[in-house]
C-alpha cells in the first residue's frame, strides 16, 4: 500500500512537472466586443461576418475590421541551470547583523578547562564487580 502511494505520487509529480514546463496558447476570436470562439489547441473558427451591401441597412453595422484574434501565451520558465541564489549587499548586511546580534547575546566564555588532577572520581552507588560477578584474578 505504501509503495503504491509512492508510485502514484511520483507519477503525479512528474505529470505536474511536464505540464508546467510546456508553453500553452489560448486563442480567442472577437467580433466587435463579443467573444465568439475560444481555442486551446489550433486556430479559432472565424465568425464569417463579412460586410456586404445588404448589411449596410441593418440595425447592427459592422465595419470591415471589426473581427480580431487575441492570442494569450502562457509560458512557465523552469530553467534550473541558472543559479537562483545570488549574493547581494542586502544579504551580506543581514548576515552581518545576525552574527553581531548572536555574538552580543552569547559573549565569549573562558575556554580554560578546570584542573582535574586533584579532583577525586565520583562515588559509585553500586559495586559493579559484585553486581555483575566479574572479578579480576
Amino acid at each position: 500500500m505504501n509503495r503504491a502511494l509512492l508510485k502514484i505520487k511520483a507519477v503525479l509529480l512528474s505529470l505536474l512537472l511536464l505540464l508546467a514546463s510546456n508553453t500553452y496558447a489560448i486563442t480567442s476570436h472577437f467580433c466587435g466586443s463579443f467573444l465568439v470562439d475560444v481555442s486551446l489547441v489550433g486556430n479559432v473558427a472565424s465568425c464569417s461576418m463579412d460586410v456586404s451591401g445588404d448589411d449596410c441597412d441593418s440595425e447592427v453595422n459592422f465595419s470591415q475590421n471589426c473581427c480580431k484574434d487575441v492570442v494569450q501565451v502562457i509560458d512557465y520558465e523552469l530553467d534550473s541551470s541558472t543559479p537562483k541564489y545570488q549574493k547581494n549587499l542586502i544579504e551580506k548586511n543581514v548576515v552581518f547583523l545576525f552574527l553581531s546580534s548572536y555574538l552580543a547575546i552569547y559573549p565569549e566564555q573562558d575556554l580554560e578547562k578546570p584542573p582535574l588532577k586533584d579532583t577525586p572520581p565520583p562515588d559509585s552507588e553500586r559495586d559493579f564487580q559484585v553486581l555483575f560477578q566479574t572479578f579480576l584474578i
